[in-house]
């Protein structure tokens, strides 16, 4: 149970992080394509390190998790933010 409260605690500060990070002056000249990778990128890593611990016990499944999701999660913003340009 206090590790599903830590893991939703984690998920709502990166949530709180892209909002602050969105609301910059540096994002407002980003093309689509480039916020999508960072915002895919950020969430994937989170939403990756998050289910690399459930189906694993040791923190190497953290750690590849949080790289696999960054991978796939940032891919999928790019490509999105190329469609949405």
């Amino acid at each position: 149970m206090k590790k599903l409260i830590k893991q939703t605690g984690i998920l709502f500060l990166a949530i709180a992080l892209v909002g602050l990070i969105s609301s910059c002056e540096a994002t407002k000249n980003a093309s689509n394509a480039q916020k999508g990778a960072v915002i895919g990128t950020a969430s994937g890593a989170v939403l990756g390190a998050i289910i690399g611990n459930q189906v694993g016990s040791s923190k190497d499944n953290q750690v590849i998790g949080a790289v696999i999701g960054g991978v796939v999660g940032g891919t999928a913003g790019v490509l999105i933010g190329n469609k949405m340009d």
